[in-house]
């Protein structure tokens, strides 16, 4: 099992340097030297587990609808949309929404780690979205084991991904909602019900007292979405753990 999280993830692949979620964009993080990155998986219409962030396709592909009204063999084909100069690359050609068990398999070929966030939109149906990620996750090797941390907003799909995948760890995702809602006490339960590697929290609520509390109910805390050099230091020295960042040329910059 995956015992710690590296200092830095990087948030949706090198995402200020490539289209998010896409294979290109895992595959700049690994050339940028980041160990891990984080995705975000849904389902299509027909119940494939793909990574995308958003419940529409309009904002990252040059598709328009939800993401959940197509098949994945439809969703696969929509343009990536890409404001970025990615010719000097071998994979260049690897904008297409990617399947969770493409990303998998790449994270098991290139021995790259990987925070994958089960996501739960708003008009996304997610009755089944544990039971499909896992019959995924069952048919690849257990080294997989060694290289994915699995997180949620949803506290209740996190605890329905622990109970089925135990051998997996997990990170619970806190935004105000969450903060607000459970409150201290509450996260504190959660941490210790699924013995949480790591709280992950966004990086707007954070306060010096914040992470010290947090960091009593699990071993690391994580701060997302962190892109400047000077928030990142300022972070550390309060003692956060790590960050989720769209540039991983920012771990460069912290050692």
């Amino acid at each position: 099992m995956l015992k710690s999280l590296p200092q830095l993830i990087a948030h949706r692949g090198a995402s200020a340097f490539a289209p998010e979620n896409t294979l290109a964009a895992f595959e700049l993080a690994k050339i940028m030297n980041a160990t891990m990155f984080e995705c975000d998986v849904q389902l299509s219409h027909d119940e494939v587990p793909i990574i995308i962030h958003d419940d529409t396709l309009d904002r990252t592909t040059h598709g328009q609808g939800f993401v959940h009204e197509f098949s994945y063999s439809v969703l696969k084909n929509f343009a990536i949309r890409n404001r970025f100069d990615l010719t000097q690359y071998s994979f260049a050609q690897s904008l297409c929404i990617p399947s969770l068990a493409d990303t998998l398999n790449w994270c098991l070929a290139n021995h790259m780690a990987l925070n994958l966030e089960l996501k739960v939109n708003q008009h996304a149906p997610t009755a089944s979205l544990v039971t499909q990620v896992l019959k995924v996750i069952r048919t690849m090797p257990v080294q997989l084991t060694k290289l994915m941390v699995v997180s949620s907003f949803d506290w209740e799909k996190l605890s329905e991904f622990h109970d089925g995948a135990p051998e997996f760890p997990v990170a619970i995702l806190i935004d105000q909602h969450n903060l607000e809602h459970y409150g201290l006490e509450g996260i504190q339960g959660m941490a210790l019900e699924l013995e949480a590697i790591s709280l992950n929290i966004d990086v707007h609520l954070l306060t010096p007292k914040l992470i010290m509390t947090l960091k009593e109910y699990a071993p690391q805390v994580f701060a997302y979405t962190v892109n400047d050099l000077e928030t990142a230091q300022s972070l550390f020295s309060q003692g956060l753990d790590g960050i989720f960042s769209n540039n991983p040329l920012l771990l460069q910059k912290l050692t």
